[in-house]
């Protein structure tokens, strides 16, 4: 049994505004109940209230370090404040992890290319000063540009670019499953 806490904005850096994970993750349950704290929350909530069929839904979400294993039980939890400084409150009713995949992401040095349409491995090459190459892998293969693209927009961002702002530096990490979707 473990909590796992989504935001409800995005960072400055990234536009700020509204995640939705928490209507997302609700998206991609729509059989579950939500908990009556969520309730709660949405009635004093400002601006019409989101409908949960028009959003793609979250089926996963990226964590670092390796704790998480299949089989745990997930209690999705948002933050009423500030990250880390506020009141939380769990948003809807445990569900089970039904998979982890080991996910990476690295910045590749200028002179390195990276063909993610080939899913080709890194080599030696042209590549424009102060650029970087981003090479995500998953379970130890490359993702090739379609299969990233739907992780990004399976994980809640609004695109690959989106993904990349928030991943900005390398990472090593976790996606966490509540459906069958693998990469």
């Amino acid at each position: 049994m473990a909590n796992l806490k989504f935001m409800t904005t995005w960072p400055e850096a990234m536009g700020g505004g509204e995640t939705l994970f928490p209507e997302k993750v609700m998206a991609s349950r729509l059989n579950d109940q939500v908990s009556t704290e969520w309730i709660l929350y949405e009635k004093q909530r400002q601006g019409p209230p989101v409908q949960l069929m028009s959003l793609v839904p979250k089926i996963h979400t990226i964590r670092k370090g390796n704790r998480w294993k299949a089989g745990d039980l997930i209690h999705p939890q948002i933050w009423l404040g500030k990250p880390y400084k506020s009141k939380v409150i769990q948003f809807h009713r445990a569900f089970k992890c039904t998979g982890i995949q080991d996910i990476s992401v690295k910045y590749l040095s200028a002179g390195v290319t990276y063909n993610a349409k080939k899913g080709t491995e890194p080599k030696l090459g042209y590549a424009p000063r102060n650029t970087f190459v981003k090479k995500v892998t998953v379970d130890g293969k490359a993702l090739r540009l379609k299969k990233l693209k739907e992780l990004a927009i399976f994980d809640g961002f609004n695109d690959l670019s989106h993904f990349f702002k928030y991943f900005h530096e390398d990472f090593e990490g976790q996606i966490i499953h509540w459906s069958k979707n693998r990469y």
